[in-house]
This record gives C-alpha cells, sequence and structure tokens, in this order.
C-alpha cells in the first residue's frame, strides 16, 4: 500500500468536499479518478496495490501483471496475484476463495464422513446444520446444503420487524399507530386504525439501549432512533422529536454556517450535515489527526509501521506478506497441528486436513493435557494428568520415554529450544518446574512457586521471558523471567479473567494470547499485558488450548471435543478442523519450524559450568544455575559439590567441578590461589573464586556460623510447637482441610453446569473402586 502523503490527502480532502471531480483530470498525473463512492479520486500510488481504496475497487482492477508467465496464480478477485505454491493448499490466500475452488482443486474430502465445504474444506458430517458455522464460508449451515429457521432479528419484547430486504426494527409502539413507519407498510396491516398517529406524543424518555446507537452509515434522531437516510427529508416524521424533518434542503456547507474545524470535510446532508476526517485520520475537537494504527492491536500481523495517514505492515525472515497487505504467511516447511485426546497424541495436516496417532496409550488410566516439541530433534513431549509424569516421543512415532515422574498434577508444556529446556505446570503444588529434555533428574528445579492452580505456560528463550496462567483462587495471567524472578501479575481482574486455560504467544509481533473458559473468550495482550484486546467471545464453550499458525489462530474446545481455527488478527470466519466423538480434546501445539526459530543466543556466550537459562532480568541476558543441593561460587559461573575441604587452605570449602574431577577452593577474604595459600596483598586484585564474610578475620567465622545455626534451631523450635498447637485446637473443632474435593472452590461463584462432568476445570481419577475428584 502506497504512502500518503499530505499534499495527495489535501488535494482528496478538496474532491470530497467540493465534489470538483474535474480536478482528478487536472492532476491525472498525481490521483486517479473513482467512477463510484464519496471518494471520487485518490493518489496514483494507491492503483494495483492490493487494497480497494475507490468504493466499488477501480484501483484494483485490470492491472496488467502476467501472472501465469512468471509461475503466480491470478485470483479472480482483489489482489492479482499470489506465489504459486499457494494454490491448493487447502488456505484461502485470495480473498474470494477463488485460489481453493473444488473445480480448481478438486476435493479432498471422505464423502462418507465428511462433507465438503464451499470455501475448501472437509468438516465432519455430524458437524453439517448442527446450528455451529463449522465451514468458513457458513455453508453448513446455509441453502442448500442445510435449511435452518433464523431467529427473528428483533426483540419481540420491545420491537416490531418490518420484514424487509435489509432486517429492520421499529419500537413495538409503532405498530398500529396510524402511520407507516415500516417502508412496506407491514406495521399498519390489520390495525383498526382507530388510534390517531401518535408521533406527537412519542416521548423518548426511558429509551432502551437498542435504540442508543452508533447508527453509522444511517440518520440518528435527536430521539435516539437510528433511520435510513431514505427517510430523512420524506414529508413523514419517523423520530420521536421530528429531527429527521427540521432543517430540510439545507446546505450549510456551502452557506458557511457549518460548524467543522480544522482539517476536517463538511459534508452536506439531506437535513443538517457531518463533520469528517479522510481515511487514516480520526476527528477531534480541533480537526483531525493522524491514526497510529501500530498503537493497537489487529492492523498488522506482525510488525506495523505508522505514517500520517495510513501504515505499512511487515513479515519477518520466512515469511511473505498476504494479498491483505497485513497478515503473514510462513514460505515453506512441513507443518502440523498435534493435540491431546484422551489417551491419544493426534497430529494433522492443516492443508489435507488428514491426520494420524503419534502414540497411543494402552493403560486404563490416562489423561494427556499440554503438549509441546522440539523441532530440530523432531521430539514431541506430553504429559499425563493420571500417572503425574512427563513423556518424550519421536514425532514419527514409536516407543514414550517416561522422563519424569511425580510432577504434581501436570498440565501444561513449553520448550526452550534454544537451550534444550523443558518447562512445565504442576496443578496440585502451583508452581513452575524446568528440567532438561533428557529427564536428567537432576536437573529438575522448582522456579517459581506462587500459584493455586497453575495451567497453561509459554516461553520465549530469545528475550528470556515467561508466562503463565493460574485459574485457582486468584485467578491471573503472569510473566517472569525464565530463571523465574522478577513475576509480574499481568491480569488478575476477575471481570475480565475468572478461568484462565491455554496460553501462546506470538514471537514475531511479541503478543500473547490467552483463553477463559469461564466467560468463553479469547484475549490478547502484548508482552507488557498492554494493547489488550478481546477476539472472541460467547458461543465457544470451554476453550482449553491455544496455538499459532500464519494468521490463525487455533484453540481446542472441552465439552464439544473439538479442535477450531478462526483469524488471528481480529477471531473471525471461525470454522472446524477436527472433531472427536467424545469430549478431551485438551492441549494442543503447532509444530513448524517457524514457532522455534534459530536466534541469538544469550547463553552462547556464559562460562556456566553447570547450565545457563536465558533471563530478561539479567543485564547479560541469562543466568547460570546448578543441580539441587549445589551452590554456585563467588564468580556466579562456576557451579560444584562439595569435596575434600582439606585440600584447601585457612578454612576454604572445596567444591568439585560438574564438568571434570577437579577441586576448586571456595576462598576466605584475604586469601586466593588455587588452594587458598596465598594471601591477598592489600593493592593486588583478588584472583580465582572468593568469598565474602563479615569479619575481615577468618578466625571468627566458626563463631558467627554457630550463632546462626544457634538462632535457627531456636525458630525453627518455637514454629513446630506453634503448629502443634494449631493442628491440635484445629483437630478438637472438627475443622480439616481437604484438597481432594477442594472445599475452597466454593470461594469462586461456579456455574451449574460447569461440574465434573461438562468441566476441563476438574479432573477425575480413579482410587480403587472409588472415583475421586479433584477440582
Amino acid at each position: 500500500m502506497g504512502i500518503r502523503s499530505p499534499a495527495v490527502l489535501v488535494v482528496a480532502a478538496l474532491c470530497i468536499s467540493l465534489r470538483l471531480a474535474d480536478i482528478c483530470t487536472e492532476r491525472a498525473d498525481v490521483l486517479f479518478s473513482c467512477k463510484s463512492g464519496a471518494f471520487n479520486c485518490v493518489s496514483r500510488s494507491f492503483v494495483c496495490d492490493g487494497e480497494n481504496d475507490c468504493d466499488k475497487g477501480e484501483d484494483e482492477h485490470n492491472c496488467g501483471v502476467d501472472c501465469e508467465s512468471n509461475g503466480l496464480f491470478r485470483c479472480a478477485i482483489g489482489h492479482p496475484c499470489i506465489p504459486g505454491s499457494w494454490k491448493c493448499d487447502g488456505d484461502n490466500d485470495c480473498v474470494d476463495g477463488s485460489d481453493e475452488t473444488t473445480t480448481l482443486c478438486g476435493t479432498k474430502c471422505d464423502g462418507a464422513r465428511e462433507f465438503y465445504c464451499g470455501s475448501g474444506e472437509c468438516i465432519g458430517a455430524s458437524s453439517l446444520c448442527d446450528g455451529n458455522r463449522d465451514c468458513f464460508d457458513n455453508s453448513d449451515e446455509t441453502p442448500p446444503n442445510c435449511y435452518v429457521t433464523p431467529e427473528p432479528p428483533c426483540n419481540s419484547t420491545f420491537e416490531f420487524d418490518c420484514n424487509e430486504e435489509v432486517s429492520r426494527c421499529i419500537p413495538l409502539q409503532w405498530k398500529c399507530d396510524g402511520e407507516d413507519d415500516c417502508d412496506n407498510g407491514i406495521d399498519e396491516n390489520g390495525c383498526s386504525n382507530l388510534r390517531p398517529p401518535q408521533h406527537q406524543q412519542r416521548e423518548s424518555t426511558n429509551t432502551p439501549s437498542f435504540l442508543v446507537a452508533s447508527c453509522e452509515g444511517m440518520f440518528k434522531c435527536g430521539s435516539g432512533e437510528c433511520l435510513s437516510f431514505k427517510r430523512v427529508c420524506d414529508n413523514k416524521t419517523h423520530c420521536s422529536d421530528g429531527s429527521d424533518e427540521k432543517n430540510c434542503f439545507i446546505d450549510e456547507c456551502a452557506n458557511g454556517t457549518a460548524s467543522c474545524r480544522g482539517s476536517q470535510m463538511c459534508v452536506d446532508l439531506p437535513t443538517g450535515y457531518d463533520c469528517t476526517c479522510p481515511k487514516g485520520f480520526q476527528i477531534t475537537a480541533t480537526g483531525c489527526e493522524d491514526i497510529n494504527e501500530c498503537a493497537s492491536f489487529g492492523y498488522c500481523q506482525q510488525h506495523c509501521s505508522n505514517s500520517v495517514g495510513s501504515f505499512k505492515c511487515s513479515c519477518d525472515s520466512g515469511y511473505i506478506l498476504r494479498p491483505d497487505q497485513r497478515s503473514c504467511k510462513s514460505e515453506s516447511g512441513e507443518a502440523y497441528l498435534l493435540y491431546t485426546h484422551g489417551h491419544d497424541i493426534h497430529r494433522m495436516n492443516l492443508a489435507s486436513l488428514q491426520y494420524e496417532t503419534v502414540y497411543h496409550s494402552t493403560k486404563v488410566l490416562v489423561s494427556y493435557v499440554g503438549v509441546a516439541f522440539h523441532y530440530q530433534s523432531s521430539m514431541v513431549y506430553f504429559c499425563d494428568y493420571q500417572s503425574d509424569s512427563i513423556y518424550g516421543v519421536p514425532l514419527s512415532g514409536g516407543d514414550a520415554i517416561e522422563l519424569y515422574t511425580d510432577v504434581g498434577a501436570p498440565e501444561g508444556l513449553a520448550v526452550d529450544w534454544l537451550n534444550n529446556r523443558l518447562y512445565w505446570t504442576e496443578s496440585d503444588r502451583g508452581r513452575v518446574v524446568m528440567g532438561s529434555l533428557d529427564g536428567d533428574e537432576r536437573s529438575r528445579r522448582v522456579i517459581v512457586s506462587m500459584g493455586d492452580k497453575i495451567r497453561g505456560i509459554a516461553v520465549d528463550p530469545r528475550r528470556g521471558v515467561m508466562f503463565w496462567t493460574d485459574w485457582g483462587k486468584w485467578p491471573l495471567v503472569a510473566r517472569a523471567n525464565m530463571d523465574g524472578s522478577g513475576v509480574r501479575v499481568l491480569i488478575n481482574d476477575t471481570d475480565v479473567v475468572k478461568w484462565p486455560n491455554g496460553l501462546t504467544i506470538d514471537l514475531y509481533g511479541e503478543y500473547v494470547f490467552w483463553c477463559d473458559g469461564w466467560y468463553e473468550k479469547i484475549v490478547v495482550m502484548d508482552y507488557e499485558g498492554k494493547k489488550m484486546k478481546t477476539l472472541i467471545q460467547g458461543g465457544i464453550g470451554n476453550i482449553f488450548g491455544l496455538a499459532l499458525y500464519d494468521d490463525k489462530l487455533i484453540f481446542s474446545e472441552w465439552r464439544q471435543g473439538k479442535v477450531f481455527v478462526s483469524g488471528m488478527l481480529d477471531g473471525s470466519h471461525k470454522y472446524t478442523v477436527a472433531s472427536s466423538a467424545v469430549s478431551d480434546v485438551s492441549g494442543i501445539a503447532m509444530y513448524q519450524e517457524q514457532q522455534q526459530p534459530l536466534h541469538d543466543n544469550p547463553c552462547q556466550r556464559s562460562m556456566c559450568s553447570h547450565y545457563c537459562v536465558p533471563s530478561a532480568g539479567n543485564e547479560t541476558g541469562f543466568v547460570c544455575m546448578f543441580y539441587s543441593g549445589m551452590g554456585l561460587l563467588n564468580d556466579n559461573a562456576t557451579s560444584g559439590h562439595p569435596c575434600d575441604n582439606q585440600y584447601c587452605n585457612w578454612n576454604g570449602d572445596c567444591l568439585r567441578s560438574m564438568d571434570s574431577e577437579d577441586q576448586v577452593c571456595l576462598c576466605n577474604e584475604g586469601f586466593y590461589g588455587s588452594r587458598c595459600d596465598r594471601l591477598t596483598p592489600t593493592s593486588a586484585p583478588v584472583r580465582g573464586p572468593t568469598r565474602f564474610v563479615t569479619s575481615s578475620s577468618f578466625n571468627r567465622l566458626p563463631v558467627i556460623l554457630g550463632t546462626v545455626f544457634g538462632f535457627l534451631f531456636f525458630i525453627a523450635t518455637v514454629a513446630v510447637f506453634l503448629l502443634f498447637l494449631q493442628r491440635k485446637a484445629a483437630k478438637e473443632e472438627g475443622n480439616f482441610d481437604n484438597p481432594v474435593s477442594d472445599v475452597t472452590r466454593d470461594d469462586v461463584t461456579v456455574r451449574a453446569k460447569d461440574d465434573c462432568s461438562t468441566s476441563p476445570n476438574c479432573h477425575t481419577q480413579m482410587n480403587g473402586d472409588a472415583t475421586v475428584t479433584s477440582v
């Protein structure tokens, strides 16, 4: 899309306000003349830019590009060409879907079990005429494939339906008032006409909310109603206050009585006038102001550059800007949707909508929830809520490897693909844990322990940040550095979030997407919790998992057992890509190279002897960590475990390096050397690992340590005694906590339909012959 210069905008404004079409002809070198609409001329830089700037798109007609000879494909409408490889790939790249028609691509559906949508997708035959839009073009819910009685468009309590070609509602009290308010006069049919016209008696008091609207594209009465402009100044009063028949046919723009300010344009109306601004500007009290489209989500998928009156979108390496000039499509690489379903891990090709099983368990008590992957090694990772275990399996299939056990009801998984680490959530312990991808038990480390029912998790190792959801007593969406430091709550308003489940991030635009099962909505915000926007809300059930694929948002619904796809920028065009015969489709992930891009890794610069974790909270971009029970030396890089302290002089502590059998001495202040055998001169720099103590004399160290340990022992003794008294009092009162049934859930108002038979926000475990439900 071309850049709109201020000079061109001024000329375009003159064309609109003065209606001087000859200006377009006089300045044909820089202006293009439209044949329709209020904008009679546009900048020639807008011609053939892939966006309709004329009302009927004349600026995009006959662009004269020879698509076929360049290996491209010509769309029937809109942008003239798209890459030839985009044809028949299962994705509508032309705005009219002409690259995915049945005539061009044939049908790939199983006629016995599937329905072929007019827009090219295959859906299960059971989804036909089920009241849900599963096809992109809604052909599964419309004639001739399906005949459904539409819901009445008007509220019969307050409104009367005129039953016109373009549905319109009028206040119910206008029926049988002696005057035709519907164009077809249906509001006066069958009336006794005993009452005189009552327009003069109509009140504008206690106006129902449906009458107070923006009236976009319509005339708004002073009393709040919306009318078609053809009903204004027609010598019939339709507004309660009669404002539709006042000041008719007076051109306030021409006689100078209009009060448009600054660069605002005056548009004469049948009655009154309107002050407007050119495209890309918004009206203010003093004139027109440039709209900064880049300040809000929804204009560009990845990168946005604002300009006066316009904006420009661009895509990261590995992506191509789509014909809509806003969204991005990956250039190449295999892509599969991974999703968990009961005993199975499936992968689906979104182009063919065919799926295959990656792993199937023959165990009886299995409940797979979270799923993640490591693209470079072609490994898939998943967690079993029932057995409290985490597994890994090759994408091509095979035996699953149990990596971690006793992980405390795991639900969410994420992979740091740059440093080969796994992050998971433990919902019954309210914490985030990380470990290595190879399942080394020594690498397991709790990095966040502050939650109640932590569920979804996503990490961005390029920035050193992670995000998670908690749907417990204090529901929230939070952020921290990947070492667990710098915890920040981004959203915790219960009017906004109550059952936050799945969570995913857009690495390129740096946006966080999260879903709420209680409010049935999907929300997007930036890494700072700002630019928040609700993309979808209502009528979508209890959403559980989220994933992104190019410009698409993919989400799973637990009750229906379905996986849906919608537009990422605005949540539009929802349709089904997977449907199971039972519920319990939970975690999803998009297996794609662009989901885990190679990037400069700050840990490559570290000297950590054990392992390195990226962290946005450190100026180096990383933090050195160590195995449980071990500590860092004072150089903040070397880690080890205790060894022979007789090896180190002057009460130095001995640690054995994890990388070799070499022993390292941790020296007291005033000493240095490989074995703490050298005295540090006052002016000499300290060489090697040292440790700071509160006294300049190392001879006082045992006394200090003895005092500290004695004080800690006293505190611990008092704490144990107080705990004993508390538990004794609780027992006498018969007041016990029940973490299995979780009686504290009553603190949150729960809808009756959201019990354990219909909600993934509780899970059922088998305990002998009894079924124990944990919420």
